[in-house]
């Protein structure tokens, strides 16, 4: 995940790989191993998606990357005008979390596991 990350020229991947260990429980979530959804997206009808539907209420996909580059969609689509990493978490917590806990969680992910370090 972290080379695919990579080649997707994220402004902040280290938020992105943080965002899909959070939303997956590290890999081991329901909807992760079903859907192969690492970011808990629900079924776009607004926009572009390479999700194959609808699933337990979830977007689901034939692989993890294209749940990847479905994200990386929504990116362009939603966040592509955020300039800094404090934009960035306002729009999480603002428009895309539904835990009002979501971006401190994220944010002791990211430091707790020197996440910046490996981008």
């Amino acid at each position: 995940l972290v080379t695919e990350i990579k080649k997707m020229n994220f402004s902040f991947p280290y938020i992105v790989y943080g965002q899909a260990l959070l939303e997956t429980d590290h890999f081991k979530s329901r909807i992760f191993m079903e859907n192969k959804n690492l970011f808990g997206m629900k079924l776009s009808t607004k926009r572009v998606t390479l999700s194959n539907g609808s699933q337990s209420d979830y977007a689901y996909y034939s692989t993890w990357t294209n749940s990847l580059y479905d994200y990386g969609l929504y990116c362009a689509t939603y966040l592509s005008k955020l300039n800094t990493e404090e934009d960035y978490f306002n729009f999480l917590s603002q428009f895309y979390a539904e835990d009002s806990m979501y971006c401190a969680k994220l944010k002791n992910i990211i430091s707790g596991m020197n996440l910046k370090a490996m981008f």
